[in-house]
């Protein structure tokens, strides 16, 4: 029997800064709410096109939280998306972890 933690899968994917800047930009345009399209635009100005971010993904059926984390000890931000089931629209928000 083998103990599997987290700490044991390879490294977390990565995705293209200039990718996430699409996704932001297109989520902005889709957005309900002038807060909601606002916080999109704000993470996708913290981005660095050239940079990649590692995806960190948590959830349950009702939530899902993706994270997307820039290289270590850069001090740029990490952005935190949490997507619930059932309610319209996403929480973004964007903190500075290190």
């Amino acid at each position: 029997m083998v103990d599997l933690r987290p700490c044991d899968i390879a490294a977390r994917p990565r995705i293209r800064g200039s990718e996430l800047l699409i996704r932001f930009t297109d989520a902005a345009a889709l957005a309900t709410s002038c807060n909601e399209r606002g916080l999109w635009r704000l993470a996708a100005q913290v981005i660095i096109p050239n940079l990649e971010y590692a995806v960190s993904l948590d959830g349950t059926p009702a939530y899902t939280v993706t994270r997307y984390i820039p290289p270590p000890g850069v001090g740029l931000a990490t952005i935190v998306v949490l997507d619930m089931c059932g309610v319209t629209g996403k929480k973004v928000e964007i903190t500075y972890e290190d």
